[in-house]
């Protein structure tokens, strides 16, 4: 990929190193599957970046799916003057990806911070759905899909285990109401995690429209 001409095409400028006042620690931060494109597409971008003065901030560490964003990556993307978000096909897959995408379009709208997509091999339709049921066949609706189905096992897993525990210890959680509140706190994770999926679906829906790169149709990707 030609780095020049992502550079003659987004809506971003590079920061000034020597800007008085520096608002921006990076000029861009770079949001990546990382088992998609770490090895070849990003690696090539983020090379071609460094080489023509931008500083950007990649992520190097590998990260299970599941786990939750750190404080250190959250202030890497709010430090950033742009965001470049290279939506691959397993991108949504990730809840990591996607809580950083939602920091990311909160910056947007909080800090004057750029958004720039890269559809590496997807169509932008895919992620700008505006239900699930319209986009059936896009990988992003099936693994918004999955999240919720997999907040749902968890919940109902939950909730057998402590009803077992009610029917076991009775005298037990009628004195001090353990089982009780553990089930109420359980409801309401279960409640702020559809509420999460949703935030998700919305973030992916508004980078999507965002003017951007479809790799497909620039000379060899």
């Amino acid at each position: 990929m030609q780095a020049s001409s992502i550079a003659r095409t987004h809506t971003f400028s590079v920061a000034l190193q020597n800007e008085a006042n520096q608002k921006w620690k990076y000029d861009a931060f770079l949001s990546f599957r990382g088992d998609d494109t770490r090895n070849n597409f990003v690696a090539h971008l983020y090379k071609r970046l460094q080489d023509i003065g931008i500083n950007v901030f990649k992520d190097d560490v590998k990260l299970e799916r599941g786990k939750f964003i750190s404080t250190e990556l959250l202030k890497a993307i709010e430090e950033s003057r742009t965001a470049i978000i290279i939506f691959s096909e397993d991108y949504a897959s990730s809840t990591w990806c996607l809580e950083e995408l939602t920091m990311i379009m909160e910056c947007v709208d909080k800090k004057e911070q750029k958004a720039y997509p890269v559809f590496y091999n997807v169509e932008p339709s895919d992620i700008r759905m505006k239900a699930l049921c319209e986009a059936e066949s896009s990988s992003f609706a099936k693994a918004l899909e999955k999240h919720r189905e997999d907040f749902k096992a968890n919940f109902e897993k939950l909730a057998t285990k402590h009803e077992a525990d009610f029917k076991c210890d009775l005298q037990r959680v009628l004195a001090n109401k353990t089982d009780l509140v553990l089930r109420k706190k359980d409801e309401i994770n279960h409640k702020d995690n559809l509420e999460k999926v949703q935030r998700w679906k919305d973030a992916l829906h508004r980078a999507a429209g965002i003017a951007g790169l479809d790799v497909r149709k620039t000379a060899n990707g």
